[in-house]
């Protein structure tokens, strides 16, 4: 079927109608119909005409036979000229008024001729195609037997035989030719029924092959073989068709289930075919790009960009289509990506079929923007309070330091204020110590920050008086 659709296709591209297959049939079945009968014409004509020579030849033999019953007299009474006369005279006339008999010679048992009607005629008649020369032995009985006392030659024009031979050949070539013309019509009238029935297959093999499944070729008006073809054809179609509908049927049954559950993943998905058109997008996926589907669906995913003005898709789609891969083992790009203050954790992966053919890829979208700000927040104060730490803790050693060292040269009061500095910086280490348990606890999920006032006076006192 597929070789059929090829050479239909190949006519239509190439301009030559399915017609001059139809012409170059119908001459080469012509031309093998006539090569054929002109040779069994020529056969048949050519044995017809030795048959007609050899009954010629064989017509011959008998006027000679005949000739000669008489001509052993004449040999024998040839002195006696009255007799001799007479035979000479009943010959020539014989030979006038046939026109078969060209000339007939007698000749003794020597070889020598003792008469001959128009010699020089019957040479000119030789030298013809169609003329004959019988000879045969003359004979009589005698108390010995037969003896051998001359010889007769009879040459013949061979003028019956032209007439039968031309009338036979004649009566061929119009047999023949009646016979000719019947094979050529026969051959046009089957080639043009096998045409016909061609068309309609090759009609049929169309109309399947443009998803028409169930199409029908008719079989009323065929027989034999391209009957059971046709009816075969009809009964793969009308299978196809079934096999169509249960398939239609599975493949939007699992289209189906596939969506649904694209659809309730938390996480955005979006799916592009190999022109990075975007096929799929679930609902995720549209509320973190603050799109519809009908306005996002069969676009470029490279030309999408935010309120910005920014394309937030280009580069590393680019940048994903750059990277090599080797079959079905290409790695996945992750990156970030950022969409009207949103940050998008984005994983972009290659789609391919089971047999390594490359589709397309999947886009999946997680919207990181509470981590990044928790992670900016993280190192922001982590980076404050290793400089804070320094200050309180430096603050004890030095007050402890001098108590230790010079102990001796304060007296009470200003002791007392010594501990009571390092009480204040101990308790502020605390302090800080507990505000970075706390903030570890900003990623686990239910914590919401609260932001108060404060009063700045005893905070700025504090920093002064721990100088």
């Amino acid at each position: 079927m597929s070789n059929l659709l090829n050479y239909i296709n190949k006519q239509e591209d190439t301009g030559f109608p399915l017609l001059n297959s139809q012409n170059r049939l119908i001459i080469f079945g012509s031309v093998i119909s006539s090569m054929l009968i002109v040779a069994t014409a020529w056969f048949v004509i050519n044995n017809t005409q030795q048959t007609i020579l050899e009954s010629y030849r064989n017509f011959g033999n008998m006027l000679a036979q005949t000739f000669s019953i008489e001509a052993s007299e004449f040999i024998v009474n040839y002195n006696d000229k009255a007799s001799r006369d007479k035979f000479i005279s009943h010959v020539e006339n014989i030979v006038t008024n046939s026109e078969d008999i060209a000339s007939i010679s007698y000749m003794d048992a020597a070889g020598k001729v003792l008469y001959s009607s128009d010699l020089a005629g019957f040479s000119a008649a030789d030298n013809t195609s169609r003329s004959i020369r019988v000879s045969l032995p003359l004979t009589i009985e005698n108390a010995h037997g037969k003896q051998v006392v001359g010889s007769i030659q009879l040459g013949l024009t061979g003028h019956t035989m032209n007439i039968v031979g031309k009338a036979t050949r004649n009566l061929m070539i119009v047999v023949f030719t009646i016979a000719w013309m019947l094979s050529i019509a026969a051959v046009f009238i089957n080639t043009m029924l096998i045409i016909r029935q061609i068309k309609l297959l090759s009609e049929g093999v169309k109309k399947i092959s443009s998803g028409e499944f169930g199409y029908k070729i008719k079989t009323r008006d065929l027989w034999g073989d391209f009957k059971r073809l046709f009816e075969a054809f009809n009964n793969m179609s009308m299978k196809l068709r079934r096999y169509e509908e249960k398939n239609i049927d599975q493949l939007t049954y699992e289209r189906n289930k596939f969506e649904a559950v694209l659809m309730s993943i938390a996480n955005g998905v979006i799916v592009c075919d190999r022109t990075d058109t975007v096929v799929l997008i679930n609902n995720a996926a549209l509320d973190m790009l603050a799109v519809k589907a009908q306005e996002f669906v069969s676009t470029k995913i490279s030309d999408f960009y935010d309120t910005n003005g920014e394309l937030c898709f280009a580069a590393k789609v680019k940048e994903f289509k750059d990277t090599p891969y080797e079959g079905n083992k290409a790695q996945n790009l992750e990156c970030r990506i950022r969409i009207d203050g949103k940050v998008l954790k984005t994983i972009i992966s290659p789609l391919f079929t089971m047999y390594n053919e490359y589709l397309g890829y999947v886009i999946v979208l997680h919207d990181i923007t509470r981590e990044a700000e928790v992670e900016r927040m993280k190192n922001s104060f982590i980076s404050n309070v290793s400089h804070e730490l320094r200050t309180p803790v430096t603050v004890i050693r030095s007050y402890i330091d001098t108590l230790y060292n010079y102990e001796q040269e304060f007296d009470e009061k200003t002791k007392r204020e010594f501990i009571s500095v390092i009480d204040q910086e101990s308790a502020r280490l605390n302090k800080m110590v507990n505000d970075i348990l706390d903030f570890s606890r900003l990623e686990e999920p239910g914590i919401n920050i609260e932001k108060c006032l404060c009063d700045i006076p005893p905070i700025l006192e504090m920093s002064v008086n721990s100088m």
